[in-house]
């Protein structure tokens, strides 16, 4: 994770509570560390949706917000823990299946947290 100058178009943007005041060449937190391995192993199909994430400093809570499908709003995407590759990559098939079968029904929040995906 790295302080850059700008909001290049390609990067994902990650916030949470508080303010991340980083000095250059510092460690950011773990929650902000985790976000930002998710962002590396979004599927094209995710990533072209990505509006924003927000994560808790300590990784125990993230959030990723979707662009709705058609005409329907943004789709909050409740995570859970951020934390571990093999937890991250089962979320995200979790969250690629699912999506697969909502298709263009109206969706406000998915929940892939648990290995029972809720959806709202």
């Amino acid at each position: 994770l790295d302080s850059i100058e700008g909001q290049p178009v390609a990067l994902v943007w990650i916030s949470g509570p508080g303010t991340l005041d980083a000095a250059v060449g510092s460690t950011a937190s773990i929650g902000y560390s985790s976000a930002a391995s998710l962002v590396t192993k979004l599927t094209p199909n995710i990533r072209s949706r990505v509006e924003s994430m927000m994560v808790t400093p300590d990784g125990s809570d993230l959030v990723m917000v979707l662009t709705g499908v058609d005409a329907n709003g943004p789709v909050e995407v409740r995570f859970g823990s951020a934390i571990g590759d093999d937890e991250q990559i089962a979320k995200l098939v979790r969250l690629e299946r699912k999506l697969e079968d909502v298709g263009a029904d109206p969706v406000s929040v998915i929940d892939v947290s648990t290995s029972e995906v809720t959806v709202l």
